[in-house]
C-alpha cells in the first residue's frame, strides 16, 4: 500500500514539475525517492510521511518558487491542499538561528481586541492568561529555523503564526516540532481561536466570550476555562475539558476519545465519530450526545433534558438527576439511580436499569435482547407493566408474589403515586427482581 500510493504522489509531483529542467527534476524526483526510504526505514507510519509532506501541488509551488516559476493557474487545487492551507513564506524571524522566539514590547494590546486567533503547524500549545496587558508568548524548538513565526495585527483582531518552512527536498522528511507557549491578558473578554495543524493543544484559565478551537491531529485539554461559547472541531485526537464553565459547548470529534470532569453549561451537544465518552460531574440543562462507535460512561450529573443516540457501543449512568432519553442501535444499557424520566430504546443488546427513588417514570424497550429491571426493596408505590413476545416474564418482588410465576405479560400496581414502569422486548426476556 505504502508503495503505491508513494508512487501516485511521485508521478503527480514530477508531473507538476514539467517546467523544470529535465536533469534537475530527475535530481529531485530522486531525492524524493531516497528520502521515502529513509523515512521508512526510520519507522515512520504511511500516515506520518504523507502528513509531513502536505499536498502534491503545495510542494510542487514552493519548489517551482525557487526557479522563478508560478504553478499553472489551470492546476485546480488537491482535496488535500485546499484542506492543508497555503504555506507560509519565510520571514525575518523564522532565519533566526536562535531556538526561542519572544514576543516584543510592540504586542501590548493599545486599544481593544475582538479576537486572539493562533495558527499552527506540527507544534504544541500552550496558552493561558496573566494579570497584565500584553499577549505574551515564546517559542521552544531545537529547529527553529526550520520555523515561521509571525505576528500581525489587523483592526481588532491579533493573529499569531507558527508554521513548518517546507524548503528543501529532505525538509519535507525531517521530524521536527516544538512548542509555542501563549500568554493573553485575563482582562481580555472577546474571541479565542485556535487552529492547530498538528500537535497537542493545552489551555488554561481562560476568561472569554467565545473560545473555537480546531485541532487535524493531536490532544487538547481545557482546564479551570470560562467562556459564552466553546466550540471544538477534532479530526484525531482525544479531548478534555475540567472544571469549566459555558453557556454553550458544541464538541465535534472524528476519532478520540473525550473525558469531562466538573463542566457546567445551559446546552451542550457532543457529536463523536469513533472513541470513548466519559463524562463525570456535569451540569447542563440540555444535553445532546452521539456516538458512532464507542463507549459511553456518565457519572454524577444534574440538568433537564439529556439525550444520548449511539450506533455502537455500551452506554452506562449513574446518578443521574434529568429527563433521560437513550437510544442505542447495538450495545449494553446500564442505568442507576437515575432521578427524572427515563425512556431507553435499544435495538440489540442488554438493558439492565436500578429504580431510584427519584425516578418518576421509566420505560425500556428492547427489540432483541432481555430486559432487566432492579426494584428497591423499601419501595411501596409502583406501577409495571411488562411484555415479551418471544420469551419470558418472571417478576420476583416480595410486593407482587404473583408474579414469581413465568409469563409472557406482567401488569401490578402498589399504592396511587409511584413511578410507572413499562418493559418490553419482542425477542429475549424480562427479569425485575428486589435489591
Amino acid at each position: 500500500m505504502l508503495r503505491e500510493r508513494k508512487q501516485q504522489f511521485l508521478t503527480r509531483l514530477e508531473q507538476l514539475l514539467g517546467a523544470v529542467q529535465e536533469s534537475e527534476r530527475q535530481e529531485i524526483m530522486s531525492d524524493f525517492e531516497s528520502h521515502f526510504q529513509e523515512a521508512y526505514e526510520a519507522g515512520r507510519s504511511e500516515e506520518e510521511i504523507f502528513r509531513s509532506l502536505g499536498s502534491e501541488q503545495a510542494i510542487a509551488r514552493e519548489i517551482l518558487a525557487q526557479y522563478g516559476m508560478e504553478l499553472p493557474s489551470v492546476q485546480e487545487p488537491t482535496a488535500a491542499e485546499k484542506e492543508a492551507g497555503p504555506n507560509a513564506a519565510s520571514s525575518d524571524r523564522g532565519a533566526s538561528a536562535h531556538s526561542i522566539f519572544t514576543a516584543p514590547p510592540g504586542s501590548r494590546i493599545d486599544s481593544p481586541l475582538r479576537l486572539i486567533r493562533l495558527e499552527t503547524d506540527v507544534v504544541d500549545v500552550h496558552l493561558d492568561t496573566h494579570d497584565g496587558e500584553d499577549i505574551l508568548y515564546h517559542f521552544d524548538s531545537f529547529d527553529a529555523g526550520q520555523f515561521d513565526v509571525r505576528e500581525a495585527r489587523e483592526g481588532d483582531i491579533y493573529r499569531l503564526i507558527v508554521q513548518l518552512r517546507r524548503s528543501g527536498m529532505k525538509r519535507f522528511f525531517s521530524s521536527v516540532s516544538g512548542t509555542l507557549h501563549v500568554r493573553i491578558p485575563a482582562s481580555f473578554g472577546g474571541s479565542v481561536e485556535m487552529a492547530c495543524g498538528s500537535g497537542d493543544a493545552e489551555v488554561r484559565q481562560i476568561r472569554a466570550e467565545c473560545f473555537d478551537a480546531e485541532l487535524k491531529s493531536g490532544d487538547l485539554t481545557i482546564r479551570d476555562s470560562t467562556c459564552g461559547h466553546i466550540t471544538t472541531r477534532m479530526k484525531s485526537g482525544d479531548a478534555e475539558l475540567h472544571n469549566c464553565t459555558c453557556v454553550k459547548a458544541d464538541l465535534h470529534t472524528l476519532s478520540g476519545d473525550v473525558t469531562i470532569f466538573g463542566l457546567q453549561a445551559d446546552e451542550f451537544a457532543l457529536r463523536a465519530a469513533s472513541g470513548d465518552i466519559e463524562l463525570h460531574q456535569l451540569a447542563a440543562q440540555a444535553l445532546r450526545a452521539e456516538l458512532l462507535s464507542g463507549d459511553m460512561h456518565i457519572v454524577e450529573g444534574q440538568g433537564a433534558t439529556w439525550t444520548f443516540t449511539a450506533a455502537c457501543g455500551d452506554l452506562e449512568l449513574a446518578s443521574i438527576a434529568a429527563d433521560v432519553h437513550i437510544d442505542v442501535a447495538s450495545g449494553s444499557i446500564s442505568t442507576r439511580n437515575v432521578c427524572g424520566s427515563l425512556t431507553v430504546l435499544a435495538k440489540s443488546g442488554e438493558v439492565e436499569c436500578e429504580l431510584a427513588s427519584g425516578t418518576r417514570q421509566a420505560a425500556l424497550e428492547n427489540k432483541a435482547g432481555n430486559v432487566r429491571l432492579l426494584v428497591p426493596s423499601e419501595m411501596q408505590e409502583l406501577e409495571l407493566e411488562a411484555s415479551t413476545v418471544l420469551g419470558a416474564v418472571s417478576v420476583r418482588l416480595p410486593q407482587f408474589p404473583e408474579g414469581h410465576v413465568q409469563t409472557s405479560r406482567f401488569r401490578g400496581r402498589l399504592g396511587e403515586n409511584g413511578p410507572k414502569v413499562q418493559l418490553a422486548t419482542k425477542v429475549g426476556s424480562i427479569s425485575v427482581a428486589s435489591i
